[in-house]
């Protein structure tokens, strides 16, 4: 099976795109032609669908073909690194429910790159389900910024105001003792 390259991370020499998304994933000791290595080709394929039908041709192109700069300072820049961040947070997502079945049941290289590298091996159900529900949320919202649905956030014009209760809280004890005898 061919290794597919993402759409949106790059390649850092002399690492490939996939070769990134994968340390990234901190997968990077998954040996090739593995079955967890097809796993992975797998979730990239499945997010390159994703993209296709929620930003189409015309915006992946756009983003895949931005320069990505040091100090971004436009609105383009800025969401070529968040499709970038969107499809290492989406196939994350995918392999959340995939590898950890595929680590317990092999051994071997695969049990061993688990164990060295393996994000989520000691994570309980409640952690790993709640990391699924936040992974979840951050790419759909990216999503929507991506395909135009949903205005990027200007931090920029963002107000910060403090809120003081109107009354000052009692003393310890009030709540038990009637406060008007005293």
């Amino acid at each position: 099976m061919v290794a597919l390259k993402p759409l949106f991370v790059r390649a850092e020499a002399p690492l490939t795109a996939l070769e990134v998304l994968k340390r990234e994933l901190r997968l990077s000791g998954v040996p090739e032609e593995s079955d967890a290595e097809a796993l992975i080709n797998q979730a990239v394929r499945e997010c390159r669908v994703g993209f296709y039908r929620r930003l189409g041709a015309t915006l992946i192109s756009t983003y895949a073909n931005q320069e990505l700069v040091e100090d971004p300072n436009t609105d383009l820049e800025y969401k070529a690194y968040l499709a970038e961040l969107t499809e290492i947070r989406w196939v994350k997502l995918l392999l959340l429910n995939r590898l950890p079945i595929l680590f317990e049941d092999s051994s071997g290289e695969e049990g061993e790159a688990w164990n060295t590298e393996g994000t989520f091996r000691k994570s309980d159900r409640a952690a790993l389900e709640q990391l699924k529900l936040q992974l979840a949320s951050q790419v759909e919202s990216a999503l929507r910024v991506l395909s135009g649905e949903q205005e990027m956030e200007n931090t920029s014009n963002w107000n910060i105001t403090l809120i003081e209760p109107k009354t000052t809280p009692g003393r310890s004890g009030t709540s038990i003792f009637n406060s008007e005898d005293e």
